[in-house]
């Protein structure tokens, strides 16, 4: 066996931060066909233009991944996270996805989603620290 080095460090490190993220990328792409992910980004600005909140995802082949979403304290129970969604799946299905995903640890998320039209599609109980892993999906029709 070659002599190989392993280093470990508590520093960030944005030398293996691209590298590990052009090369499983690129190993992705390669794996879905020469598909690429197209990120989407939705934000939510208040009247000094403020983003207050906003939602982020990558949509692949025929599926959207929410991977973060976010209002607002002060900005809740008014509806504009469900106008991100809104947003979201219409950029979706301009994507030619079929499929919405999402996963949370948020306690109070649960409902929200399960409203906004997702079914929880599993549950890792005691994920991290007394938290629960879930995961939702939600089929959107193609047609606009």
């Amino acid at each position: 066996m070659k002599n190989y080095s392993f280093e470990i460090s508590e520093s960030e490190n944005n030398q293996l931060d691209k590298y590990l993220n052009k090369e499983l990328n690129n190993y992705g792409i390669a794996e879905a066909g020469g598909n690429s992910p197209k990120y989407i980004y939705c934000s939510i600005n208040d009247e000094n233009n403020h983003i207050i909140g906003g939602i982020k995802g990558y949509a692949m082949l025929n599926i959207f991944y929410i991977s973060q979403l976010f209002v607002n304290e002060k900005h809740r129970g008014i509806g504009l996270g469900k106008r991100l969604l809104s947003e979201i799946e219409v950029a979706a299905k301009n994507h030619n996805c079929n499929i919405i995903r999402l996963d949370t640890l948020n306690r109070k998320s649960h409902k929200f989603y399960e409203k906004s039209g997702f079914e929880k599609t599993i549950t890792i109980h005691e994920y991290m620290n007394g938290f629960d892993l879930l995961f939702f999906h939600k089929n959107i029709n193609k047609s606009i």
